[in-house]
This record gives structure tokens, C-alpha cells and sequence, in this order.
């Protein structure tokens, strides 16, 4: 009787062995086949792709987005952001992560091809501040940062919104945004400076009721300088907005349409002080403006531009000469032939 019982037991063990085996080689295969399946018809390897960045004005190039951002409301597989990248080595990749203000973003993926190409970071977790954010990026020593805007619960505008102007950067640390929608309270101003044919454009985008309430901000951005202004074409005067980099205005005054040629960007924070580009000290080394797109604005009176930038820049107060570094600044505004 104990020799069958241990007979049996032997038995036991060895069939709980043999299927143990075969389990883990079914797991095995399992994810061998799921790690290593087929893309597009392709037969992958295990190789590991090598690529890198695209830095632009310290920002990440960026091929879009998708989502919006709301404290309090977790991300769903529809909130993410799509990074330009240059791919040296085809293969898989694979992001861990970047985390800023309760969102954590990663990805991984698989290129086909050497190139240009894009990764994707899909966005998880929730919002527990509003602001603007920066979730820095570093691949193959290439560093650079892309930017995420988080509305305060119960302020995110509707769908169906027109969203006329906007800025965000970040300022001395702090993210900073501002959107200009119907009904939002801001709104997007157009100027000229200048009284003869030679002049400079500026667009801004500000609060709607003055004086400015306490913790708004207002943001103002120049251009110049346009020649022989009032004989301009409307496709003339759009073509002094075309897509590059510009410099900083090297101008020693606030008279706008005495500034020169370049960018002049002022900033009014949330306690009223005024900063720009040149007060202070001035100095803009390593600062720049990039014109990413610009295209005709309907209005049955004037001819506008909508014209986005990118920049980075210092902002020096015109009380104290104070700096504040601004980075990853974004601007959407309007500049007319008025």
C-alpha cells in the first residue's frame, strides 16, 4: 500500500512537472509571439532602433496632439503628443517616462524605416494643478521639452469654440497661458506703430475689461519694420510674416516703430508690473522668434494675418532691470493692415 501510495505520488509530481513545463513554454511562446509578431505583413527582428530629437527654440518639434487637459479628469488613450524625431537605425523604441503635475507621458513603437519619423507619448493619470507644464525629453544625449496645458476645472472652453488668440511660456520658472475665445474675458488686439510709410505691426492678446484684474496677463508681440506701408498689396504685407527666424529687436526705446527690425515682446504679469525685451541690460543672446505658419484671418473691414510663433527670450522688468528667462514661449495672434 505505501508503494503505491508513493507510486503515486511520484506520478503526481511528475505530471505537475511535465505540465508546468509545458505551461511556461505556452506563456513563452505566448510572448514571443506578441513581442515579436508581424507589422505591416514586415517580419521584425529584436533589434533596437537608435534615433534622436529634433530640438527647435529649446521646444521638441512637435507633428501635434491630441486631448485636453482639465484638473481632475483623468486622461483617456485620446490624450497624447506626437514628437518629431530623426531615425539613424531602425527597430523598436521605447519611451519609460516623463512626469510633471500628475500626468505621466510614455510610448513605445516600432520604426520601418530610417528618416524623419514620430514618436508617440501617450498621456496617463490626472491633472492636479492647472497651468502650463514642461515634460522634458532626453534621447541619445539630445535634450529638449514639450509643453502641456491644464485648464482649471470648469473653465475648459467648448468644443465648438473659436479660439482667436493665445500664448503660453514659461516665465521665470512658473508656466503661464492665456486663451482668447468669445466669452472668455480676453481678447486679441492689432496695432500700428508708426506715423509715416515706415512702421512697425503688433498683436496681442489681453484682458477685455481695464484696468486689468488682479492675476491676469497681458502679452504683446512687434514686429518691424515694414516699408512703404501704405502702398503695400495684401500678399506684400503677408509676406513680411514669412514662415523662419528672426531676431530680437536691438532697439534702445519704447518707442515701438523706433525699434528696428526684429522682435519686440513686452508682458504685463499678474501684478500689474510691465517686462520687455529691452529694458534692463537687453541683452538676448541665445534669443530668437520663429514664424512657424501664417495664413489670411477673415474680416469684412481690414486685411489680418494669423501668424504662430515660437521664441525664447529674456524679459527685463522696467522698474528694477529684473531678468526672467522666457522659454518655450508659443503665440497665436492677429497682425492687420489697418
Amino acid at each position: 500500500m505505501r508503494a503505491l501510495l508513493r507510486l503515486t505520488l511520484k506520478r503526481s509530481n511528475r505530471f505537475w512537472l511535465i505540465n508546468t513545463i509545458l505551461f511556461f513554454s505556452v506563456v513563452f511562446s505566448a510572448c514571443q509571439k506578441v513581442l515579436f509578431e508581424p507589422i505591416d505583413g514586415n517580419v521584425i527582428t529584436d533589434s533596437l532602433a537608435i534615433y534622436s530629437l529634433v530640438p527647435d527654440l529649446g521646444n521638441c518639434a512637435s507633428v501635434g496632439s491630441s486631448g485636453t487637459s482639465e484638473t481632475g479628469v483623468p486622461y483617456t488613450t485620446g490624450n497624447y503628443k506626437t514628437i518629431s524625431v530623426h531615425v539613424s537605425t531602425k527597430g523598436y523604441w521605447s519611451y519609460p517616462q516623463t512626469t510633471s503635475a500628475g500626468i505621466t507621458y510614455s510610448g513605445s513603437g516600432y520604426f520601418a524605416d530610417t528618416g524623419t519619423s514620430s514618436i508617440k507619448l501617450y498621456g496617463t493619470g490626472t491633472p492636479v494643478n492647472a497651468g502650463v507644464f514642461d515634460y522634458p525629453l532626453n534621447v541619445n544625449n539630445v535634450s529638449c521639452s514639450f509643453q502641456n496645458l491644464v485648464w482649471p476645472a470648469g473653465t475648459l472652453p467648448p468644443a465648438d469654440s473659436i479660439i482667436i488668440s493665445y500664448y503660453l511660456a514659461n516665465i521665470g520658472g512658473t508656466g503661464y497661458y492665456q486663451v482668447a475665445t468669445k466669452g472668455s474675458g480676453y481678447r486679441a488686439g492689432s496695432s500700428r506703430n508708426g506715423p509715416g510709410d515706415d512702421v512697425s505691426l503688433s498683436a496681442n492678446i489681453s484682458p477685455a475689461t481695464s484696468p486689468y484684474l488682479p492675476n491676469t496677463t497681458a502679452l504683446v508681440v512687434i514686429k518691424g519694420v515694414m516699408h512703404n506701408y501704405r502702398s503695400l498689396s495684401d500678399a506684400q504685407f503677408k509676406s513680411f510674416f514669412s514662415p523662419g527666424v528672426y531676431p530680437l529687436s536691438k532697439g534702445t526705446n519704447n518707442n515701438a516703430y523706433l525699434m528696428g527690425d526684429g522682435f519686440y515682446i513686452e508682458w504685463i504679469d499678474g501684478q500689474g508690473h510691465l517686462w520687455n525685451t529691452l529694458s534692463g541690460t537687453g541683452e538676448q543672446s541665445n534669443s530668437s522668434v520663429k514664424i512657424v505658419s501664417v495664413t489670411d484671418y477673415p474680416d469684412p473691414l481690414d486685411y489680418y494675418v494669423r501668424v504662430k510663433l515660437q521664441f525664447s527670450c529674456k524679459l527685463y522688468s522696467i522698474d528694477t532691470g529684473e531678468m526672467k528667462q522666457l522659454g518655450n514661449g508659443e503665440f497665436v495672434g492677429l497682425f492687420g493692415k489697418l
